[in-house]
């Protein structure tokens, strides 16, 4: 039987594998939670080899890693994912880390997370600031469930509305402090790499012209904000200047900003209300 070393360096030599990919798969088919604590069971057997061996095939298909393993990570933290919900991305944990920051001072608040998918963006901020009511809302059953089973691994309360953007709050007449979100911004297909548009859910990826969603979650924000309140969207980095000017005509003397995420591209529009 080979140990997890020898596992490691023959898997590697023989097949596409990328390394920190067959290091993830390695973690999962013998339990472990971390890198370290693999290196510490360096020399240890390896663990259900077949297992293993099924999943690099499928991450050499081009399926995802996050998609073989049912899970990715976001802030650090676990969470469920399958092929219904979007793989968190660095620039999102970006986003919510600002929120972070520019609630922060806040001791009463209430706020929406539109088209939650895995619940993250929803999760984080309800583990940030327990006392805050933190809602959810997507279209897709499927990804509810998601949501919903992250949720209850966190050991958080979230309630979670099934419907198109704000519409299910504004048919039940609920006013709220902050919407984020990160809609669908990929305008063509062509844009994204094969395994993305593979696997991943078109629904949470393209947008017709790019803008079609954060138009809408703009308009609609107008009659969901109270005083004082935040909109902040994820967006594309071409597309800055016009949601800007979206949000000029939607939120009359409102605080209107654009920030860059960490690779130097407009990435976050940030909607102050007076």
């Amino acid at each position: 039987m080979m140990t997890i070393e020898q596992t490691y360096h023959l898997t590697k030599k023989q097949r596409a594998l990328g390394d920190t990919a067959l290091k993830i798969l390695l973690c999962h088919a013998n339990g472990f939670a971390t890198f370290n604590e693999m290196f510490i069971h360096w020399n240890d057997n390896m663990a259900n080899r077949e297992k293993f061996d099924e999943c690099v095939a499928r991450v050499e298909s081009g399926e995802p890693v996050q998609y073989v393993i049912n899970q990715a990570y976001f802030l650090s933290r676990p969470y469920y994912v399958d092929e219904s919900v979007l793989i968190p991305r660095p620039e999102t944990e970006e986003m919510v880390t600002m929120a972070i920051a520019a609630l922060k001072d806040r001791t009463d608040c209430r706020l929406v997370d539109l088209g939650t998918g895995s619940g993250c963006i929803a999760i984080s901020l309800k583990l940030a600031f327990p006392q805050f009511e933190v809602l959810a809302s997507d279209i897709s059953t499927r990804a509810i469930e998601v949501a919903k089973r992250n949720a209850d691994f966190h050991e958080v309360a979230i309630t979670i509305h099934q419907g198109d953007w704000l519409l299910p709050l504004i048919e039940k007449n609920v006013m709220v402090d902050v919407i984020i979100s990160n809609p669908p911004y990929i305008a063509s297909r062509h844009t994204v790499a094969p395994d993305v548009c593979e696997y991943e859910p078109h629904l949470a990826l393209f947008a017709k012209d790019g803008v079609e969603h954060h138009r809408r979650i703009i308009n609609q924000a107008a009659s969901v904000l109270r005083p004082h309140g935040i909109l902040m969207l994820e967006i594309d980095e071409d597309q800055g200047d016009l949601l800007a000017q979206l949000a000029t005509k939607s939120f009359e003397g409102a605080k209107i900003e654009i920030s860059k995420d960490l690779q130097g591209k407009n990435r976050f529009l940030t909607v102050t209300l007076p």
